[in-house]
């Protein structure tokens, strides 16, 4: 996925409060519902000691889009990014989430946002054949048995009439999964896609639906990551810790990477997730 949208964002001091708001209506008092969320999310971010003028601004914006839209019954998620000065970042997702997600951090918590608009990967698999049943079996090649005959599910036949979106994420973790397989423009594991995000040698980067929280440190620009501080070049000044996946997204924006989120189970059949460090990367040149 393009994330290039989110660059603005990083042009800007932090910290950042960052929420996600459930604005899925119900029924007559939806909108009500919608504000209580909103109040709940409120008091979440006040513990965590977000300056009150901060969550008026996010409470003003969130009441201008209620005021403005009916959202309807249809799933879908607010989120909303405000620093110390203004509201930053404020868009809609027509899917849901889960309810009460917020974070006060020198990033954006922008991951989950990723997630929700990207297909999910359960399954690594290329059918060659379709079958005339939905229970005859067929030759295909995945991650355990190449040119094997099994009975395909049914995940796998809607795969062979996915949309695009859908067919090029499937496209992308197989390449993925040959170049790590053969030792070539990929890798696997934080500090090795730290590295490579570093010297602005990502592509695509994979990170687990569920993001990966470990702190990493980072510098004032989006390619000033690394995994202890003291990889940091001493020439970048003061650092800060980050969540790794945060700080990973924001160095994919500014060194013009895309970044897909999957499930486990959609890398596993490639290969297993390195000592469970659920990310990787496609690489422009091998490392």
């Amino acid at each position: 996925m393009n994330v290039s949208y989110l660059l603005p964002l990083y042009r800007h001091d932090g910290p950042f409060a960052t929420a996600y708001l459930d604005t899925t209506e119900y029924g007559a008092h939806g909108a009500h519902l919608v504000e209580l969320r909103w109040r709940a999310l409120r008091r979440t971010l006040k513990a965590r000691e977000v300056p009150l003028y901060v969550l008026d601004l996010m409470s003003d914006t969130i009441a201008d889009r209620l005021n403005r839209s009916l959202f309807g019954d249809e799933p879908g998620t607010l989120v909303v990014v405000a620093n110390r000065e203004r509201v930053l970042f404020n868009e809609r997702v027509a899917r849901g989430a889960p309810l009460g997600h917020t974070s006060w951090d020198h990033l954006p918590d922008m991951f989950p946002l990723i997630a929700l608009q990207l297909p999910s990967a359960p399954h690594i698999v290329v059918v060659k054949a379709m079958p005339k049943r939905r229970d005859q079996p067929v030759e295909v090649t995945d991650g355990r048995a190449a040119g094997s005959e099994r009975v395909v599910t049914e995940l796998e036949i809607d795969l062979a009439v996915a949309d695009d979106g859908t067919r090029r994420e499937y496209g992308l973790l197989n390449t993925y999964a040959r170049e790590l397989g053969r030792g070539g423009q990929a890798v696997q594991g934080l500090a090795p896609t730290v590295a490579a995000l570093a010297q602005r040698n990502v592509e695509h980067l994979f990170i687990a639906v569920g993001g990966f929280a470990q702190p990493i440190a980072i510098g004032g620009q989006p390619l000033d990551l690394a995994v202890l501080p003291t990889d940091l070049p001493k020439s970048l000044g003061r650092h800060r810790l980050a969540r790794a996946d945060a700080a990973l997204i924001r160095a994919a924006v500014g060194g013009g990477a895309e970044v897909h989120a999957v499930t486990e189970a959609g890398m596993t059949d490639a290969r297993p997730w390195h000592d469970g460090e659920q990310i990787g990367a496609l690489l422009r040149h091998a490392a």
